[in-house]
């Protein structure tokens, strides 16, 4: 049994938004962070149970945001808690131990329920809002733990009968470095383009963590939008 321990509690550190492209993300502007000796201290804990939470901002609007974690190991699962400090899907600790279990033996987990109030099969599409003036506020899909060099999909496309054309974003995780600190790194990559006759999306990076994919939806020809994303 994976015992509990210290969770990480630091607050998540925002960085410049970037122009993202479909294979990957240049970091810009990144800020230093300050040596944190506790951080250490956490890695080791969360490196002997096998996983360590991390907290977002309690506000922010950036596309890219780090997670200090201090030296984990590779194996080490990183589990983003949403906006609310909840974990994945109304997870509890006991949960992650057993998802940890279950990823050291090669397996994928990904939850059928949107959230613990709304259970959507694996195949479901769900529906999505936008405009033309910015991007839309992140819409929840499912929740996703992979291990080390897994990767998460997003596809969506425009409504149906319509001459939209809709681009789309899809948050995904990797592991990295920030001036002194180690960390996770979440960032919104771009997914390409949609009409209501050609789907978008693709394969971003999901290192090692269990988290809540999220989308975002900007028009492109309109100045209101909208149709389905799935994941």
């Amino acid at each position: 049994m994976i015992r509990k321990g210290m969770f990480l509690t630091t607050a998540a550190m925002t960085v410049s938004a970037l122009i993202l492209g479909g294979a990957g993300a240049a970091m810009a502007d990144a800020e230093a962070v300050a040596p944190d000796n506790n951080l250490v201290k956490i890695a080791a804990e969360a490196n002997s149970r096998g996983y360590v939470i991390v907290y977002p901002a309690s506000s922010k609007s950036s596309d890219v945001t780090f997670y200090p974690t201090g030296p984990i190991d590779a194996s080490t699962l990183v589990v983003v808690a949403e906006p609310d400090g909840s974990l994945p899907g109304g997870m509890s600790e006991s949960d992650i131990a057993i998802v940890v279990e279950k990823l050291r033996d090669g397996d994928e987990i990904r939850s059928e329920a949107r959230s613990t109030a709304e259970a959507v099969p694996m195949v479901t599409q769900w529906a999505y809002a936008a405009t033309a003036a910015a991007w839309s506020g992140a819409y929840n899909g499912a929740n996703l733990a992979t291990g080390w060099g897994g990767t998460a999909w997003y596809g969506f496309n425009a409504a149906s009968g319509t001459s939209q054309r809709n681009v789309g974003q899809g948050l995904g995780y990797y592991r990295g470095y920030n001036g002194s600190v180690f960390g996770l790194w979440g960032v919104y990559y771009n997914l390409g383009s949609a009409t209501a006759s050609s789907n978008g999306g693709m394969s971003v990076p999901w290192d090692n963590v269990l988290a809540t994919q999220k989308f975002k939806a900007k028009c492109a020809t309109t100045q209101v939008c909208g149709g389905y994303y799935w994941n």
